[in-house]
């Protein structure tokens, strides 16, 4: 910032400039199929070979950005598209553009079979609809792994199949006078989901159940019989599975002021709370305590449902949510800044937004520190840092993650590609892929009783 003065004149304007210091470019990505006319769907890898780079792609001829798809695994292009990738480095100026223009020309075989949910882990039931683009194909699929043949179950073009347990979905498009499509394949992991604080515990059961069970003296097993519970039970007036199913789970605090957490998956997905209203962390615009779900609100007063909700994570003294529009939303303590909106005053009990980030796919809450991860890999932290557990190199409190007018975020440094993220009491570990399918654990903070392990410890 600039500003000029002169004995006797008015002082100048406010000039504000931003400059970024490149360490170089990052090399332009390369395609495993070259770019021309195929008669045959096209399985295409892209790799680059500046280290860490992460690679962002489009289909529809649009530039990639930041937040486009990242290329985690081969794209298959089974129609007449244009590829665009460009890499990305922390630090580092984005590549030039790679462009390959594919036409793909099924004048024999029928077009391959789509699924619309990727191959993963999920932490309940799923449904998964079929596509192909080849007009009046039969869709021919198994859910126990054995090649599909004209004899197993079928679905027209945008059928569905129910995924209920860990399965592995095959598919193939037939049409008479063509060929078979060749086999589409998809590996579901169906788990449940598990969440434990300092004297409680929710599971999450794949049907959308969610049950409870361990110390129940702020309410925070969501009983209304009252008392606790050596062995798990329903949370009461939860949701009917049948109609709106529980799809993610959190529980914090400790004795006394522990909370739980649950997010439906009806149409607005909303997000329900119970157990200790200390500080208004349950969100629900009071600070008294509930002994069944009551639904998070965001401020201000008199408040109006959080929406499209896709996880929570409660911490011990404050809460924070993501959104499927990736966007970060706190409530609960200010200690030490914890909400991130540069304050640490009192506390606040509806859920308001934390200013700047964007495009944010995983949160988590500790005591009072807070992460976001980018969907770029980037972490940004903020909050309570005695002892480190920001990661930023100091042991000074944050009370917001984007400083700044407009907001400038501030990145934990040395980190490039994080894949998750965990906040403890007052400590913090993170997950970096390698680039090569391998990650690395990274923790730091709090180190009593030896919780940070050797700080690097390779897995996978």
């Amino acid at each position: 910032m600039v500003k000029g003065f002169r004995g006797g004149w008015s002082a100048s304007d406010l000039q504000v400039g931003t400059y970024f210091i490149s360490q170089g470019t990052v090399s332009t990505p390369t395609a495993s199929s070259a770019a021309g006319t195929y008669s045959a769907a096209q399985t295409v890898t892209l790799s680059s070979s500046s280290v860490g780079a992460l690679i962002r792609y489009t289909l529809d001829s649009s530039e990639p950005t930041a937040s486009s798809p990242l290329f985690t695994a081969p794209i298959l292009v089974d129609g007449t598209a244009t590829l665009k990738a460009k890499a990305f480095l922390s630090g580092w100026t984005p590549s030039s553009t790679l462009s390959a223009a594919y036409t793909i020309n099924l004048t024999n075989t029928a077009a391959p079979v789509s699924f619309s949910l990727p191959a993963g882990i999920y932490t309940t039931q799923k449904t998964v609809t079929l596509t192909t683009s080849t007009s009046g194909a039969t869709i021919h699929y198994t859910t126990d792994g054995d090649e599909p043949t004209t004899s197993d179950p079928s679905v027209s073009s945008r059928g569905t199949v129910s995924i209920t347990r860990s399965q592995v979905l095959k598919a193939m498009a037939v049409k008479s006078g063509m060929t078979d499509s060749p086999v589409r394949r998809a590996d579901y992991r169906i788990t449940g989901a598990v969440s434990a604080a300092y004297s409680h515990a929710l599971g999450l059961k794949t049907d959308g159940t969610v049950l409870s069970w361990g110390v129940n003296t702020t309410n925070a097993l969501g009983r209304t019989t009252g008392g606790g519970g050596q062995s798990p039970a329903a949370v009461t007036n939860l949701s009917d599975p049948s109609t709106s199913k529980v799809v993610a789970i959190s529980t914090g605090g400790m004795s006394g002021v522990a909370t739980s957490f649950a997010v439906k998956a009806d149409t607005d997905k909303t997000l329900w709370g119970w157990g200790s209203g200390t500080n208004g962390k349950l969100g629900d615009g009071v600070t008294t305590g509930q002994s069944t779900p009551t639904q998070v609100l965001k401020g201000p007063s008199p408040g109006t449902a959080l929406t499209g909700v896709v996880a929570v994570s409660a911490g011990v003294q404050h809460t924070l949510a993501l959104t499927s529009s990736g966007d970060v939303w706190a409530w609960g303590s200010r200690t030490s800044g914890a909400l991130g909106d540069g304050s640490t005053s009192t506390y606040t009990a509806y859920a308001q937004q934390v200013s700047g980030l964007t495009g944010i796919v995983a949160v988590s809450a500790g005591n009072q520190h807070s992460l976001a991860l980018k969907s770029d890999g980037t972490l940004y932290s903020w909050g309570a840092n005695a002892s480190g557990q920001l990661g930023d190199g100091t042991t000074t409190q944050r009370t917001a993650p984007c400083p700044g007018a407009p907001p400038v975020c501030v990145a934990v440094p040395n980190l490039s590609r994080i894949t998750a993220i965990a906040a403890g009491h007052t400590h913090t570990l993170a997950l970096e892929s390698d680039g090569t399918g391998s990650s690395v654990l990274w923790a730091w903070g709090n180190n009593t009783g030896g919780k940070l392990g050797d700080g690097r410890r390779p897995i996978g």
